[in-house]
């Protein structure tokens, strides 16, 4: 369709381009849901699912928004999954997404790889995500602002990065590459909310060496989308209070909430969880 309009004030058009960019981001998005697709991810493809995807990365690499990727029962050994923005990981069965980098990984792959990056908006529903020898199970983060993820009976397990560490040090490598260099900081989910951001957890449950779940807002919040809203229902929380090499802390971190200047009035609500540690 399309739209004529007379030339006002730059006020009027200001509003009227407002108007017309909010029609076309709601034109896109009925678009993309009007032909979603439900792509299949299988280890054993049947006659039912011939066309199904041996992987989760193939699958994902042609998933658009509105698109649900649903995996079958099994265990996947993949990492640097990247959700694109409005796609749903569903499991059916046992699914288990197991991330693990190899102990001569550098430092740099150790510090910045997750099982699975999510940014925007998205789904994920009944899968177990784990991570060995990186940064985090999950990590969503890097949003424009305004966005929803809704996260449903799912597990998030760090299992730590003791063997990447102690390869380093009985190997006497140095910094910048040295056990000391490996990002510290173990977190079953690694979240920062930004402006407007929203995020739904319902029956799910943490376990990291040392933190559980952990959040921070970002700053500035009340120059665009406003608060962000972070839920956690029914779920569990898990901490071992150990460090890189196992070693008792002396404290333990199932639940990290970290308060940036956003200026706005961010929530953090759990309701029903039972914390560990």
């Amino acid at each position: 369709h399309y739209m004529v309009m007379k030339r006002g004030s730059d006020n009027t058009d200001k509003c009227a381009g407002a108007r017309v960019a909010a029609l076309l981001l709601l034109f896109v998005i009925s678009f993309n849901y009007l032909y979603a697709r439900t792509i299949v991810v299988s280890r054993s493809p049947t006659d039912e699912v011939i066309h199904a995807f041996n992987t989760i990365g193939e699958a994902l690499a042609i998933a658009a928004y509105g698109d649900t990727v649903l995996i079958r029962g099994g265990s996947y050994e993949e990492y640097g999954l990247s959700v694109p923005d409005g796609v749903s990981l569903i499991g059916t069965g046992l699914v288990h997404i197991k991330g693990e980098l190899a102990v001569t990984a550098t430092i740099r792959e150790v510090n910045e790889t997750a099982t699975i990056d999510m940014f925007g908006n998205g789904r994920l529903e009944n899968i177990t995500v784990s991570a060995r020898n990186m940064r985090y199970p999950v990590h969503s983060d890097f949003s424009p602002g305004n966005t929803r993820q809704d996260i449903v009976n799912c597990s998030f397990i760090h299992y730590g990065s003791r063997e990447i560490y102690e390869y380093r040090k009985e190997r006497g490598m140095l910094s910048p590459d040295g056990p000391d260099n490996i990002f510290r900081v173990q977190s079953a989910w690694g979240v920062v909310t930004m402006a407007g951001a929203r995020r739904y957890f319902t029956g799910c449950y943490f376990e990291s060496p040392l933190r559980g779940f952990s959040t921070h807002n970002n700053v500035s919040f009340n120059l665009s989308y406003g608060a962000s809203h972070t839920e956690l229902k029914n779920c569990v929380m898990v901490s071992h209070g150990i460090d890189l090499d196992v070693s008792p802390l002396g404290f333990a971190a199932p639940v990290v909430i970290q308060r940036l200047e956003s200026n706005a009035p961010d929530l953090v609500v759990l309701s029903a969880c039972l914390i560990h540690g």
